[in-house]
């Protein structure tokens, strides 16, 4: 390749993907949508105030258990 070729897919490169872009999608979908039903179903098991570790563990596993059953279901199970 020559340099023009490689300072193109820089320059591409840079402008497709930034990573404050990324960074503020991946904080937003934790705090918005991952953080949020984990609180809930730690309070549901009388948590008071669940930290934002456990909390977003038990977030991720609530998604996984919904994505679980939307599989079961498409697949009719």
């Amino acid at each position: 390749m020559s340099g023009a070729c490689r300072s193109l897919i820089g320059v591409a490169r840079g402008v497709l993907v930034d990573d404050d872009f990324i960074d503020d999608t991946i904080t937003f979908l934790v705090n918005r949508v991952i953080t949020p039903p984990g609180q809930w179903v730690l309070e549901q098991f009388s948590e008071r105030r669940p930290n934002e570790i456990a909390s977003l563990f038990t977030g991720i596993a609530f998604w996984a258990f919904v994505v679980f059953l939307v599989f079961a279901l498409v697949l009719g199970w």
